[in-house]
């Protein structure tokens, strides 16, 4: 079974197998934002128990990672483009964050009244909706979490070689 040919997205500059290695530096730079979100855990106060904080750091780090998984050769793409990577990376992790919340609606309504079809697909509807409409005020949070995915992306692709640097003047 191999990777369908979508994922090889690369740049004039570089191969085309560079669209996944692009995928992987991109799924590594969301431990990134993940990590910022740890340290709103760690500053902030919250009546969560532990259990209930590890749970929500798992559900993030794997939003986190699929959205750099999914943006990361929009980083490689636009490398000095800094603010379109993490406009990208945004609007992934918005599709990620809500297609997990539809995963979630559709098993909580299902664990709570059994398999009722009216019951899950309203779910389903209510929370894509509230989705939708939370980017509204999770837009400027977005944006600062894709910048910092952003930041390390380029960063990583500084460390592996995969990105020319600058030539010194003569």
């Amino acid at each position: 079974m191999g990777i369908a040919p979508s994922m090889y997205i690369a740049t004039e500059t570089e191969p085309p197998h560079a669209g996944i290695r692009a995928r992987w530096r991109g799924a590594l730079a969301g431990v990134d934002p993940t990590l910022a979100i740890a340290v709103v855990f760690v500053v902030g106060r919250t009546s969560a128990t532990a259990k209930e904080i590890a749970v929500s750091m798992a559900l993030v780090a794997l939003i986190s990672v699929t959205a750099g998984w999914i943006a990361g050769p929009l980083a490689a793409a636009e490398p000095r483009r800094i603010l379109i990577a993490a406009i990208g990376y945004a609007f992934a992790y918005f599709g990620a964050t809500i297609a997990l919340s539809l995963i979630q609606a559709a098993w909580d309504a299902t664990a709570t009244d059994g398999f009722a079809p009216v019951d899950v697909a309203t779910a389903v509807l209510g929370r894509a909706l509230y989705g939708l409409a939370g980017i509204a005020y999770l837009i400027i949070p977005a944006l600062a979490l894709g910048l910092a995915w952003s930041l390390a992306a380029r960063g990583l692709g500084h460390l592996d070689g995969s990105r020319p640097r600058r030539a010194d003047p003569p």
